[in-house]
C-alpha cells in the first residue's frame, strides 16, 4: 500500500565527508512514482566550492493514482478520478476497488473494471460525499493478473460553519482551577476542547512547532515576521537534539524559501520596500533585513554582499545627531514607527546592533536617545529605546530610569498577569488599547526587563499574560505581536533556572477525563489533552484543572465550535464585503466568474493592509491572468493562492469607497459543493472583520 507522498525527501545543511571526500546518507524513498531532483553543494577545508545534481527515478510499469482534493466541506459531493497506468507490453484487464474510511460515503459501486492496451493510460471515476468532519483516508487497489498496486490518500473534511474560538489561560498553582468554557455544539462532530499544559517558558514559545513552520507571504513585514519564527524553531530543534528529521528538513526548506523571498523586496533606490516594486527603499525594513540575516548565520548560506550594500545604504542616511529621519516610503503613510524620529532611530539602531557591523552608528544613536527618552510621552518609543539600551548599553543609568517608568505603567489583570498599553498605533498600525497592540507592547516591555534582569515580578506577570493571550493556533493574532511574544518567551526560557513537576488532573463535570505527570523526562515539551470526544452535545460542563506538585505551570484552554452557515452574514464594523457569482451551474472546463466588492464603511480615515480571503469550492482554479490584472491595475498590491483560497492584499481604501474585484474560476472536476464564506479583515487589527454567506455550485461532467 503506497501511502507516503512527501514533497521533499531530504534537506541536510551539514554532511561531513571522510578524508577521501565521501559521505553516505541513507534515506527512505517516498511512495511517489516520480523523478526526484537531487542537488548538492559542498566546500573543502581550503575553501574550494563545488556542486552537482542528479536524478533519482522511481518507477514501476503498472500503477494507479488517486486524484483527491486536498479538502472538502461537509456535505460536498465530488467526482474523484482514479488514473490507471499500463506501461507493460501486454494489454491488461484491471479490477479497481475503492474503500473509504468512515466519514466519507461512496455513491455508487466500489468495483470497476478498466481495459488498457499496452502503454495506455485511462481514468475511472468515483463519487464521494463528505459526511463527517475529520481527515479520513480512501484506499484504492488495482489488480491485473499478476500485477497489482494500491494507494491510500487522505482528505481533510472541514465543517460547514464559522469557527467561534474561545481561549482562557493563566498559571496553575497547587490546588484546583475552574475554567469557564461555554461550548454548545453547532455543526455535528466539529466541537473541539483542548487543554494545553506548559511546564516551562520554552514549551510555551515553541508550542505546535509544526504549525509554526510557515511559508512566508504578504508584504515585506509579513514575510520577515512569518519567516523569523522558522529560525527560532530550527534553533530550538537543534538545541534540544531533536531527531525529527522531516521537521528539520522542512524548517531548512522554509528558511531558504524565506531568504529568497526577502531578496525580492529590494528597491532599485537601495534598501527594501514593502511590495518589491519600484518604490523607494524604507530604512526600517532594511534594518529588519540586516537583523534577520544575522540570525540566519550558521543555518543557511546567505550572500554577505547583499547585507554589505544595504548596510552602507542605511548608514549613509544617519544624521549628524545620530538619528534616522522619519517618514520614508511608509506603508501607505500609516506606520506610526516611521512617522516618529525616536521610534525610527531606536528600531534601526537595534537592527544594526543585532547585525553587529556598525557599532559606531549605534553609539551615535544612543547618545541622541538617552536624553530624548526622558522627555517623550510616547511609551511605545520608550519600550523600543529600552530594548536598544538593554542590548547595546546595559550598564547605562538611563536604562534603569526607562524600566522604572515602564514598570509603573503596567496594568494588572488579576493576581498573576500584567499587560502594557499605549496611545495611538504601533508601527504596523495595531491599536495600542486592545489586542493585538497590547500584546505587541507587552512583549517589548518584557524583553527589555528580561535583558536587564529587572522587575522580576512584573516580568513574570507579563510573561503569563503573553502565554494566556495566544490564539487557538499557538500564535498571537498578528505578525509583530507574535514576534515580540516569541522573543520574550524564548529569552525567558534561556534565563530560567528552575522547573516545575507534579501531576495535573483534568475534570469535566465530576469525571476525570485526563491527566499529565510532569517530571525530568518531559518538562521540556508542552502537553495537549484533547477533550473533544467528551464534550456532550449542547451541554456546557464544568471544567477544572487540579495541580499537585512543586512550582507553577502555565496553561491554556481552547474551545472551538462552529456556527452553521445558515445564518445570514452581518455587515458591521469598518469593512463591508459582498461576493457573488455569475452562475451556479457549469461544466468541467468552463469559467465561473467571482465578483467581490470590498467597502470602507468609515466616514473618515483610509484603510490599509486589508486582507480579502476569497474561498472556493474544490477544484475551482483561479485564472492567473485575472489576478495579475488586479495587481497591474493597482486594485490589489499582492495575491496568494492556496487550496480553495485566494488571498488579496489591498491598500489605500478611502472613506466610503468600494473596490470591485473580478476573478475567473475554472472548473477542473465535477461536483456539487459549497463555496464557503469569504472574509475581509484588517491585518493588524483582525477584530475589524466581516464575512459573507456560503453558496452552492454544481459542476457537470
Amino acid at each position: 500500500m503506497r501511502s507516503w507522498f512527501p514533497e521533499t525527501l531530504i534537506a541536510d545543511p551539514m554532511i561531513i565527508t571522510d578524508e577521501n571526500g565521501r559521505a553516505e546518507k541513507r534515506l527512505r524513498v517516498a511512495d511517489s512514482i516520480t523523478t526526484w531532483k537531487i542537488a548538492a553543494q559542498g566546500n573543502s577545508v581550503a575553501g574550494h566550492i563545488g556542486s552537482g545534481s542528479a536524478d533519482l527515478v522511481v518507477f514501476q510499469p503498472f500503477f494507479i493514482d488517486l486524484d483527491l482534493p486536498l479538502s472538502m466541506t461537509r456535505g460536498d459531493e465530488v467526482v474523484v478520478p482514479v488514473i490507471v497506468y499500463n506501461y507493460l507490453e501486454t494489454p491488461q484487464t484491471v479490477a479497481l476497488t475503492l474503500v473509504p474510511d468512515r466519514g466519507v460515503t461512496l455513491i455508487g459501486g466500489a468495483e470497476q473494471q478498466v481495459q488498457l492496451r499496452p502503454g495506455e493510460v485511462k481514468r475511472a471515476e468515483y463519487v464521494l460525499r463528505a459526511d463527517e468532519v475529520g481527515e479520513p483516508s480512501i484506499e484504492v487497489t488495482a489488480v491485473a493478473g499478476d500485477e497489482a498496486d494500491a494507494v491510500r490518500r487522505s482528505v481533510r473534511i472541514t465543517p460547514d460553519g464559522d469557527a467561534e474560538v474561545r481561549t482562557q489561560g493563566g498559571r496553575l498553582n497547587d490546588g484546583e482551577t475552574v475554567v469557564a468554557m461555554p461550548l454548545a455544539t453547532g455543526v455535528p462532530g466539529s466541537t473541539e476542547l483542548l487543554v494545553k499544559i506548559y511546564p516551562g517558558l520554552a514549551t510555551s514559545a515553541v508550542e505546535g512547532i509544526d504549525s509554526m513552520l510557515k511559508m512566508p507571504g504578504g508584504c515585506f513585514e509579513q514575510t520577515t515576521s512569518t519567516s523569523w519564527p522558522n529560525i527560532m524553531v530550527y534553533q530550538y530543534l537543534m538545541a534540544t537534539g531533536s531527531e525529527d528529521e522531516q521537521l528539520l528538513n522542512r524548517a531548512v526548506d522554509l528558511l531558504r524559501a524565506g531568504y529568497q523571498r526577502i531578496l525580492t523586496f529590494e528597491s532599485p533606490t537601495g534598501g527594501y520596500n514593502w511590495w518589491g516594486n519600484a518604490d523607494p527603499g524604507n530604512r526600517i525594513l532594511t534594518a529588519i533585513a540586516l537583523w534577520q540575516y544575522a540570525d540566519l548565520e550558521g543555518i543557511i548560506e546567505t550572500d554577505p554582499a547583499v547585507a554589505n550594500r544595504h548596510r552602507a545604504w542605511l548608514l549613509e542616511q544617519q544624521a549628524s545627531n545620530g538619528t534616522w529621519p522619519a517618514g520614508d516610503a511608509l506603508h501607505a503613510g500609516n506606520e506610526s514607527l516611521g512617522e516618529d524620529v525616536l521610534r525610527s532611530t531606536a528600531f534601526i539602531a537595534l537592527g544594526l546592533h543585532r547585525d553587529g557591523q556598525a557599532q559606531a552608528a549605534v553609539n551615535r544613536a544612543l547618545d541622541h536617545l538617552r536624553p530624548a527618552a526622558a522627555t517623550t510621552d510616547d511609551l511605545y518609543a520608550v519600550a523600543l529605546i529600552a530594548n536598544l539600551f538593554a542590548a547595546a548599553a546595559p550598564e547605562d543609568a538611563a536604562l534603569t530610569t526607562m524600566l522604572e517608568r515602564l514598570a509603573q505603567a503596567g496594568v494588572a489583570i488579576g493576581d498573576d498577569q500584567m499587560k502594557w498599553t499605549f496611545s495611538g498605533n504601533s508601527w504596523t498600525g495595531a491599536r495600542g488599547g486592545g489586542a493585538p497592540g497590547e500584546v505587541e507592547m507587552t512583549g517589548l516591555v518584557v524583553q527589555s526587563m528580561l535583558a536587564a534582569g529587572a522587575h522580576a515580578e512584573r516580568t513574570m506577570k507579563g510573561l503569563t499574560f503573553l502565554a494566556a493571550s495566544k490564539d487557538a493556533f499557538g500564535n498571537w493574532y498578528s505578525t509583530q505581536a507574535t514576534m515580540n511574544s516569541l522573543r520574550a518567551l524564548v529569552q525567558a526560557a534561556h534565563a530560567a533556572t528552575g522547573q516545575s513537576s507534579g501531576t495535573i488532573s483534568v475534570l469535566l463535570g465530576a469525571e476525570q477525563v485526563g491527566s499529565v505527570v510532569i517530571d525530568d523526562n518531559n518538562f521540556d515539551v508542552h502537553h495537549v489533552i484533547d477533550l473533544s470526544s467528551h464534550v456532550a452535545a449542547g451541554n456546557d460542563q464544568r471544567l477544572a484543572l487540579r495541580f499537585s506538585g512543586e512550582g507553577t505551570l502555565m496553561f491554556q484552554v481552547v474551545g472551538t465550535r462552529y456556527e452553521p452557515w445558515s445564518r445570514p452574514p452581518q455587515q458591521v464594523g469598518s469593512l463591508g464585503l459582498e461576493v457573488s457569482y455569475d452562475r451556479a451551474q457549469l461544466r468541467v472546463g468552463e469559467i465561473l466568474r467571482m465578483n467581490a466588492r470590498i467597502t470602507n464603511r468609515l466616514a473618515e480615515g483610509q484603510l490599509d493592509q486589508v486582507i480579502v480571503s476569497l474561498a472556493t469550492a474544490p477544484g475551482m482554479v483561479p485564472l492567473g491572468d485575472d489576478l495579475e490584472r488586479l495587481v497591474s491595475a493597482g486594485a490589489v498590491q499582492r495575491f496568494e493562492r492556496s487550496d480553495r483560497q485566494i488571498t488579496l492584499y489591498l491598500m489605500g481604501l478611502q472613506p466610503m469607497q468600494s473596490r470591485d474585484l473580478s476573478i475567473g474560476l475554472q472548473a477542473t472536476r465535477a461536483l456539487t459543493a459549497q463555496n464557503p464564506p469569504s472574509r475581509a479583515y484588517s491585518y493588524y487589527n483582525p477584530q475589524d472583520g466581516v464575512s459573507t454567506g456560503a453558496s452552492l455550485v454544481t459542476v457537470d461532467p
